[in-house]
């Protein structure tokens, strides 16, 4: 009985050892993204944070333990902190980012752009139900990273319907990486302004390039909405179910992948035991 009750504990080790490491995968991508929106105003902060990241993936792959079962441990926790680094820049832009904005904020429908100088600094989903937006007095961004990257950030005025060239742009909506298209559809006037609040850093530097270029005033405090298509329920429900069935994804993806490159060294510690 003595063996079977050792290779009963290898087991053991060997799925606490997996399954905590694809714990750390999922509570670090959110991390990353959660860190992305809080710094999203201060690119230097973010790069610095980045290069902070990799700090536990070389102690991970470095340090040696008197125990090899929490070597291991701390092995698969760093490798699974990269695997984090990679999806949180890949899925989670495209679900986790919208779930966290909308966790970390609340949901207001404003009759009036008028009342958008309520929303400076705050966080969430916005509708303004008389806003209309003047892509004519738009200005851009591209953001290049090394040529190996581009993305364009776009901005224009959302305004009332009183609004006359001259007057301060308080809301200014925001546009990314969208295709001339998907620009057209939202200077419709029928077109519900609407979106998530956002803070970016490069978001500004597209509204200095709009108001240089069109010579338009701006208040002390412009309120930036990065525009959504969806209404708050589809976006809510779309971005929490696509960010956890993702995360989930990636969490049994890991645990495959961990069986397959571990299996061998499993079965030897079985067949030893």
């Amino acid at each position: 009985m003595q063996p079977e009750k050792n290779r009963r504990a290898i087991l053991r080790v060997e799925a606490a050892n997996m399954l905590a490491s694809a714990a750390v995968l999922v509570a670090s991508a959110l991390s990353i993204n959660s860190s992305t929106i809080l710094l999203e105003s201060t690119p230097m902060v973010t790069m610095v944070l980045a290069l902070l990241s990799l700090v536990p993936f070389y102690f991970g792959f470095t340090i040696k333990l008197g125990d090899k079962d929490k070597t291991r441990l701390v092995q698969s926790a760093a490798a699974a902190f990269v695997m984090a680094l990679i999806f949180a820049n890949t899925i989670g832009n495209h679900w986790a980012l919208d779930h966290i904005r909308i966790a970390m904020g609340d949901h207001i429908a404003r009759d009036s752009v008028s009342e958008s100088h309520k929303d400076a600094g705050s966080r969430g989903y916005r509708l303004y139900r008389d806003a209309h937006i003047e892509g004519s007095f738009g200005g851009e961004y591209i953001l290049d990273k090394y040529g190996d990257f581009t993305k364009t950030y776009v901005a224009a005025p959302a305004v009332g319907p009183d609004w006359k060239p001259g007057q301060p742009v308080n809301l200014w909506v925001i546009g990314v990486d969208m295709n001339s298209r998907e620009w057209e559809n939202w200077g419709d006037p029928e077109a519900p302004v609407q979106g998530l609040l956002t803070e970016d850093e490069y978001a500004r530097r597209a509204i200095r390039s709009a108001t240089k270029r069109h010579e338009l005033a701006i208040s002390n405090k412009p309120v930036m909405l990065e525009l959504r298509a969806k209404s708050y329920p589809d976006l809510s429900k779309t971005s929490a179910a696509g960010t956890w069935l993702s995360l989930l994804a990636a969490a049994l993806a890991w645990c495959l992948g961990w069986i397959l490159a571990h299996r061998r060294r499993i079965g030897k510690r079985l067949r030893e035991a």
